[in-house]
């Protein structure tokens, strides 16, 4: 089994997973255990002409609900890059992130 370095993350940090199966999955973390992760708002990384685009994983599932996503699933897994932090809450909560605030010159 293949993994990053980092095995602990903190709650509410946004992890992408690379399961077994061949799928990849974007969750919330709730926290993380000896066995695997406590995960909420799973989504699963789907590629189109547009770029990544997110699916919900369970449709008939509570989408609030906390799931167990075991270590022996998960071949690799890392931070979520921040550029899909906005798609993925829009994803799961249908809210758009406004953008950081900068300050023009």
């Amino acid at each position: 089994m293949l993994v990053s370095n980092q095995t602990q993350y903190s709650k509410g940090d946004l992890v992408s997973f690379k399961l077994a199966n061949g799928d990849e999955i974007v969750a919330e973390i709730v926290d993380s255990t000896t066995f695997g992760w406590t995960i909420k708002k799973p989504c699963v990384v789907v590629p189109s002409q547009q770029g990544i685009g997110l699916m919900q994983a369970l449709f008939t599932g509570k989408v609030d609900a906390n799931m167990d996503l075991s270590k022996n699933s998960v071949l690799l897994h890392a931070e979520t890059v921040a550029e899909l932090h906005s798609h993925y809450w829009k994803t799961t909560t249908g809210f758009e992130l406004a953008p950081k605030a900068s300050i023009a010159k």
